[in-house]
C-alpha cells in the first residue's frame, strides 16, 4: 500500500461508527498513518466547523478529528459537532498522549495505554474537578461509563494476550514501511525514555 493514501472510497456521513479525536496535530498524523483506507471527503454540513479525515481501520469506518485548542471546552465542542454531523457513531475515542499515568504501574515512554474506567467513571479523570480529603485528592467521577461493546472488546483483548503476542508492533512497522516518516512515531530505546 503505497503512501499517501488515495482517496477510494466515498461514503455518507451515516457509514461511520467510530469517533477518533485528537488533541494535538501530531496525534492526527499519527492516527491517519494508520489507517488501512482513506475514504473521499462527504460534503460538510454548515453549523460543523471540524476539519475531519475519513477512513477505514480492521474493517470499521471511522472519522478522525483534531481539535483547535486545548482543554476540555474545546474537547466539548468538537465532540458537539461530530454528534450532530454523524447520527451513527457506536462510540468515540479520546486517543493522543496522556497527561498523567498511575504511578503504581511500570509505564514506559511509547507505551499504549488504554483506559478503561474502574467502574464510577468512564475511565479519564479531570484532576481539576475534586476534592481535598484526609486521604489526599480525591477527584469527582463526570464521565458516563465505557460502552459495553468497548468492555467485551477489552475483556477480549485481555484474554488474547493472554495466549498471543500484540500485534501493535506489527502495526507501528506496517505503517512505518508505508511512510518513512512514520518512523518518528516508533517507541524510544530504554536509553532515552525520560519518564523512566
Amino acid at each position: 500500500m503505497a503512501w499517501p493514501l488515495k482517496a477510494t472510497a466515498t461514503l455518507t456521513h451515516d457509514d461511520y461508527t467510530v469517533a477518533w479525536l485528537c488533541a494535538l496535530p501530531i496525534e492526527k498524523a499519527a492516527a491517519r498513518n494508520m489507517l488501512d483506507e482513506l475514504h473521499v471527503t462527504p460534503p460538510q454540513p454548515e453549523h460543523d466547523k471540524n476539519i475531519y479525515t475519513f477512513g477505514r481501520i480492521c474493517g470499521h469506518n471511522v472519522v478522525i478529528v483534531c481539535q483547535g485548542d486545548m482543554g476540555t471546552t474545546a474537547a466539548s465542542i468538537v465532540a458537539t459537532r461530530m454528534d450532530s454531523t454523524f447520527r451513527k457513531l457506536r462510540f468515540g475515542l479520546l486517543v493522543g498522549i496522556a497527561g498523567a499515568i498511575p504511578e503504581e504501574k511500570d509505564i514506559r515512554l511509547g507505551d499504549v495505554v488504554v483506559s478503561q474506567g474502574d467502574g464510577r467513571s468512564g475511565g479519564v479523570v479531570a484532576h481539576d474537578r475534586g476534592k481535598v480529603t484526609l486521604l489526599g485528592f480525591e477527584s469527582r467521577p463526570f464521565l458516563n461509563d465505557v460502552p459495553e461493546v468497548l468492555r467485551n472488546a477489552f475483556c477480549e483483548l485481555e484474554s488474547r494476550l493472554i495466549d498471543q503476542d500484540s500485534k501493535i508492533t506489527t502495526y507501528l512497522s506496517e505503517a512505518t514501511m508505508r511512510n518513512s516518516r512514520f518512523s518518528a512515531f516508533e517507541k524510544p530505546t530504554c536509553l532515552a525514555d525520560d519518564l523512566f
